[in-house]
């Protein structure tokens, strides 16, 4: 897949969630992992893995502080 598919893929998918009012994620650790992805520099299982390992550090963060 060319960069220029990948950037497609991720504004489509981002446009299409952001119309239904779905929450998309902003993180700057995510969307610096996508552009990786779009550059061809990791493959979608590696962001994939990012992903939830940012996710799973949140909500390790949450429990510490009580949900604040």
């Amino acid at each position: 897949m060319t960069i220029e598919v990948r950037r497609k893929v991720y504004e489509k998918v981002s446009a299409r969630l952001k119309a239904s009012g779905t929450p998309f994620d902003d993180d700057p650790r995510f969307l610096s992992a996508v552009e990786e992805w779009i550059n061809g520099a990791i493959d979608i299982g590696e962001l994939r893995k990012r992903y939830f390992d940012i996710q799973r550090t949140r909500t390790r963060l949450s429990s510490d502080h009580g949900g604040d």
